[in-house]
């Protein structure tokens, strides 16, 4: 009896798969949930990847390592946590055109995360930063691609890094302006759901898991 199952279970997946690869779609069977989830639209669409390859560096074949880093003033007195002071970014382009992000961009090959969270803050604000190995926030950002269904245009898993910094920021070629914005303010500004991590970062200092800079201590 069991092996009719397993035999029937084994031609069930083979005929699946191939319809599947017929019409252009590749699905995966997960384990866990024991259902089909639909992956990428990879094949027989070669021209349209690449057409969208071309016009459009960011289409994504797999799913990319996005950095970030809630960089906190060292400078700012720290009796309340409203008047801490974070740095952000004003995107000058798409995705996101306008809102206020922490600063970020995609993770380098063979960098570790604090290293890219230093890199990225440093190229977008001028700010040099002491990245901690603490991690705020992993999420995912997806967005489908409108022209084929089942393909993806951006699929970012997104980890937030704390870090410590001071200066005058400057803007960076992708950033339309950057500033240091009290921590009361940052519910004001477009995209703040992005900035949420800022929170965590708080109450990580207020129980001592993280520690601010001992050169820093006022």
């Amino acid at each position: 009896m069991m092996r009719h199952l397993v035999r029937g279970s084994r031609a069930f997946l083979t005929s699946v798969a191939t319809s599947q690869q017929k019409c252009g779609r590749q699905l995966v069977f997960s384990h866990n949930s024991h259902a089909f989830e639909k992956r990428r639209c990879q094949l027989n669409q070669p021209e349209r990847q690449y057409r969208n390859a071309s016009s459009s560096p960011t289409v994504h074949q797999k799913p990319q390592v996005g950095i970030s880093c809630a960089v906190f003033n060292t400078e700012t007195p720290r009796d309340d946590p409203n008047n801490l002071e974070v740095l952000v970014v004003q995107r000058a382009k798409e995705p996101g055109a306008g809102s206020w992000y922490f600063p970020g961009g995609r993770l380098e090959l063979g960098e570790s995360l604090a290293l890219g969270a230093q890199r990225e803050v440093l190229e977008e604000t001028g700010i040099v930063a002491t990245v901690t190995s603490s991690v705020l926030q992993a999420v995912d950002v997806i967005v489908p691609d409108p022209e084929a269904e089942g393909c993806f245009s951006f699929h970012y898993v997104v980890v937030t890094m704390l870090g410590f910094g001071s200066g005058k920021p400057v803007a960076g070629d992708d950033a339309a302006s950057v500033e240091w914005v009290r921590v009361g303010d940052l519910k004001d500004l477009s995209g703040y759901d992005t900035l949420k991590p800022t929170l965590e970062a708080i109450d990580r200092l207020k129980r001592g898991v993280v520690q601010w800079p001992a050169s820093k201590e006022r």
